[in-house]
C-alpha cells in the first residue's frame, strides 16, 4: 500500500503520521481524521496532505483502502502478542518494502564484503546476519564491540546496522567514525526518524512496540531475523 518513493517525500509531520500508523495498524480504520490527528499530534491539514501522498483523494478513501489491505482478525491479550508479530512481517510483503529490499540488494551488490553492527540481543542477531550472508554467497562479519574503532572501514564495505531504537550512543559513534571511511551504511531499526536513520544511506524499518526497561531490552527480534533471511535469499538466487 505505501511506496518507499512516496515515504521519502514526506515531510517531519508527515512521517509522523506514517510511523504512527505502522505502529498502530490494527486502530487506523477506526479512527477519525480528528482522532488520527490527535493521538499523532499533528493537524487535520497534515492528514490530509499525507493521504494526498499516498494517492487518495479523501481520507476516508485512504481509510477503506488500509481497511481492505488487512485481513479480518480476532486478536485477544495475551502475554505475547502473537498478532501484533506477523501483522509486522505481513507488512513486508508491500512494494513499500520490495523497493526497500531492492535498493538493499543494489548496496549489497556494490560492496566487496559486509559487516554488520549491533550491541546487545541487536549483536547477538549480527553474528546470524553474518553467517547467512557468508552461506550465501557475500562474505560478512558482525561487530558487537561497541568500543572497536571504526575509522578504518573500507568505503567499499557495506555497514548493516541493527538498533531497536536507532539511538544508542555507542552504535552512533561507531556509524558517525565509520563515515570518515566513506562506507554505505543501511540500518535495521523501528524508525525513520532516528538518528541511526538520519546517518544511514538506506533505512530499512519495521514496526514493532517496544519492550522493557533502560536496562532490558525484550523487543521481539522476529522482523529483523526476517528482513535479513529475505535479503540472503535474494542474494543467494542472484
Amino acid at each position: 500500500m505505501f511506496k518507499a518513493q512516496q515515504i521519502k517525500d514526506l515531510n517531519d509531520t508527515e512521517l509522523q503520521v506514517f510511523e504512527y500508523i505502522m505502529n498502530n495498524s490494527l486502530i487506523i480504520p477506526f479512527l477519525t481524521i480528528r482522532e488520527l490527528a490527535s493521538v499523532a499530534q499533528v493537524s487535520t491539514t497534515t492528514i490530509l496532505r499525507f493521504v494526498k501522498k499516498m494517492g487518495y483523494d479523501s481520507y476516508n478513501d485512504f481509510k477503506y483502502a488500509y481497511k481492505m489491505s488487512m485481513q479480518d482478525e480476532k486478536h485477544f491479550e495475551r502475554d505475547y502478542d502473537f498478532s501484533e508479530v506477523i501483522d509486522c512481517l505481513k507488512k513486508f510483503d508491500s512494494d513499500f518494502y520490495h523497493d526497500k529490499f531492492n535498493e538493499a540488494m543494489a548496496l549489497i551488490g556494490n560492496s566487496e564484503n559486509i559487516i554488520f553492527l549491533g550491541v546487545g540481543n541487536s549483536g547477538a542477531v549480527c553474528h546470524y546476519g553474518a553467517r547467512r550472508f557468508t552461506s550465501s554467497g557475500k562474505f560478512a562479519i558482525a561487530i558487537n564491540d561497541p568500543y572497536l574503532k571504526m575509522s578504518a572501514v573500507s568505503e567499499n564495505s557495506l555497514l548493516i546496522v541493527l538498533s531497536v531504537s536507532g539511538e544508542t550512543p555507542e552504535i552512533i559513534d561507531m556509524v558517525t567514525s565509520s563515515k570518515q571511511g566513506s562506507c554505505k551504511i543501511v540500518a535495521i531499526t523501528t524508525s525513520q526518524s532516528s538518528t541511526l536513520a538520519k546517518l544511514s544511506d538506506l533505512t530499512i524499518p519495521y514496526y514493532i512496540k517496544k519492550i522493557g526497561t533502560e536496562i532490558f531490552d525484550l523487543t521481539t527480534q522476529i522482523p529483523v531475523i526476517a528482513i535479513i533471511e529475505n535479503l540472503t535469499t535474494m542474494c543467494f538466487h542472484k
